[in-house]
């Protein structure tokens, strides 16, 4: 594969599927995504047509929402978000937060989302959640993030393949939200 896509969307008490696609339940959503990745747009244009196409729709409420390309042979990342957290890189012991300026969430027929492009390393990690895997209610965003990314961090080293990494994510139970918690990981 040459390149790979990820559209990881986060909706209110929807639950989300860890795989390739939009996450949740919501097929309308699910259908907008499919059909404007298939058109290849930027991912920020790919995110403003989703949320025109929604904000037509009066009983469709807001969702987060990341699309993400990754080029396996150029090793860039390419992304916009649409109010969702950033993507999660770890590198070789450590880890940081993708740059991200992220627009407006889905549905409210806004745009504003800015593509990003990132080049990787060989064997860098990233990673994609939603703010289920990691907020608490007692904690400001931000710190949530710092703490995340510090319990991936400390992961990293004791974890033996990318799905222990992964398991080991998800066990750790970061979040006391009981919101929806969605973990995407991928090794280049």
């Amino acid at each position: 594969m040459d390149a790979a896509r990820w559209l990881l969307r986060h909706h209110h008490r929807r639950r989300c599927r860890s795989r390739p696609r939009v996450g949740g339940d919501n097929g309308q959503v699910e259908a907008y995504a499919r059909a404007y990745a298939l058109e290849s747009h930027e991912p920020a244009e790919t995110l403003t047509r989703i949320s025109r196409a929604l904000g037509v729709v009066t009983t469709y409420e807001m969702a987060t929402i990341i699309d993400t390309r990754y080029d396996t042979r150029s090793r860039e990342l390419r992304y916009a978000s649409a109010g969702h957290p950033p993507p999660l890189i770890l590198r070789r012991g450590h880890c940081f937060f993708a740059p991200l300026l992220p627009g407006p969430p889905i549905g409210f027929g806004l745009s504003g989302a800015t593509n990003h492009a990132l080049s990787l390393q060989e064997d860098d990690i990233v990673a994609l959640y939603t703010d289920g895997r990691f907020e608490r209610r007692d904690v400001a965003i931000d710190s949530a993030l710092k703490a995340l990314g510090a319990k991936a961090e400390a992961m990293l080293e004791a974890a033996s393949s990318l799905d222990d990494l992964a398991d080991r994510l998800i066990q750790a139970g970061l979040s006391d939200t009981n919101d929806d918690a969605c973990l995407v990981l991928l090794r280049c």
